[in-house]
C-alpha cells in the first residue's frame, strides 16, 4: 500500500492554490484540501503521484472527461494544471462536503430501500448525462459516489473514463473495481457502452440494500472476475429480507451477464426506478386519510 511520504506540505503554493491538508488518495494520486486564490474558495486538488506514461494518460483522461461534464450530480472541475517548479500535474475540482457511500455503508450498514433507490436514481441521472456526452465512467462503486451535506449525489473519479467517440481502450489489464466490474470489462474483445456502468450501478445498488457487495468473501481479483463472468450473486432476498421484490428484479436486470438483457440505457432505467418509487413512497391519501403508496393514492376509490 502506498503511503503519504511524498505529500506536499501545508502552506505550499501549487499554482494559484495553497495546500491546506491531505484529504485522501485515489488510485492515481493524492487529494488535498486547498484554497484557490482566483476562485476565493476552498477546492479539492488531485495531484498525480507518479510520472509514468500510463498514469499520465489516465490522469488527463479523467480531467478532460470531467471538464466536459456540467451536471448537478457530477463533481465539477475548474482547472487542469502543471506546476513547473514542483513538476506536478494536478486537477483543481469542486470541494464536496459530505461522505462517499462506502463510508456511509461502514457507518450505517444496509440502507432503507427507498433511501437507496433515491441515491441510485440521482446517480443514474448523472450517468445518463455523461453517456449522452459520450463518456462512460467504467468504475462506478460506493467509493466513487459522494453524498453532499444536503444528501445529493456527486459522482467522482472519472480516472478510467473514456469517450465513446474514440476507439475502445480495452487491454489485457482489468479496468474497474473487481467487486462491481461488468463481465464485458473482463473480455478483451468486448465493446463497452452505457450498459457497462448500469451493471456496476446494479452492483452498488445491491451493496446499499444488502450491506455487502454482490460477491462478498475472501476472493482475489481473478476469482472475482470469474464470478462476474459466470456466476450470479447470492439472491438479494436471502441477504436482506426487507427489500421489495420490485427492487430485487430491477437489480437482477441491471446485473444481467449479457448487456442486451440489461436496461438499454440510463433513461430506461430511470423510468423504471421512478415507477418503483410510486410503489414504495408512502403519503397520506387526501381521500381516505390512510398512509399508502403514491400509486395506491391515485387508485383510491373514495
Amino acid at each position: 500500500m502506498e503511503d503519504f511520504r511524498e505529500t506536499i506540505s501545508p502552506g505550499t503554493m501549487l499554482g494559484k492554490c495553497k495546500i491546506l491538508q491531505v484529504l485522501g488518495k485515489g488510485g492515481m494520486g493524492i487529494v488535498y484540501l486547498g484554497y484557490h486564490d482566483g476562485l476565493k474558495s476552498e477546492v479539492a486538488i488531485k495531484v498525480l503521484h507518479t510520472d509514468s506514461e500510463e498514469h499520465l494518460q489516465n490522469f488527463f483522461r479523467e480531467a478532460k472527461a470531467i471538464a466536459r461534464l456540467q451536471h448537478p450530480n457530477i463533481m465539477k472541475i475548474y482547472d487542469i494544471e502543471y506546476d513547473s517548479e514542483s513538476q506536478k500535474h494536478y486537477i483543481v475540482a469542486q470541494l464536496v462536503a459530505g461522505k462517499t457511500l462506502d463510508i456511509v455503508l461502514k457507518e450505517k450498514g444496509a440502507l432503507d430501500p427507498l433511501y437507496a433507490l433515491n441515491i441510485i436514481e440521482e446517480t443514474a441521472k448523472g450517468l445518463s448525462y455523461a453517456h449522452q456526452m459520450g463518456i462512460i465512467h467504467r468504475d462506478i462503486k460506493p467509493g466513487n459516489i459522494m453524498l453532499d451535506q444536503e444528501g445529493h449525489v456527486k459522482i467522482t473519479d472519472f480516472g478510467l473514463a473514456y469517450s465513446m467517440d474514440m476507439d475502445n481502450p480495452i487491454t489485457s489489464k482489468i479496468m474497474g473495481t473487481p467487486n462491481y466490474i461488468a463481465p464485458e470489462q473482463c473480455q478483451t474483445d468486448a465493446k463497452l457502452d452505457g450498459r457497462t456502468d448500469i451493471y456496476a450501478l446494479g452492483g452498488t445498488f445491491y451493496h446499499l440494500l444488502a450491506g455487502v457487495p454482490p460477491f462478498h468473501g475472501h476472493y482475489d481479483v481473478r476469482e472475482l472476475v470469474r464470478l462476474h463472468l459466470t456466476e450470479s450473486p447470492q439472491p438479494l432476498e436471502q441477504v436482506a429480507t426487507n427489500v421489495p421484490s420490485g427492487l430485487i428484479k430491477c437489480i437482477r436486470k441491471m446485473m444481467a451477464k449479457d448487456p442486451a438483457e440489461r436496461f438499454a440505457n440510463c433513461e430506461a432505467l430511470l423510468e423504471h426506478l421512478q415507477n418503483l418509487k410510486l410503489v414504495l413512497k408512502k403519503v397520506v391519501c387526501p381521500r381516505c386519510g390512510q398512509e399508502n403508496s403514491v400509486a395506491q393514492v391515485f387508485d383510491c376509490p373514495r
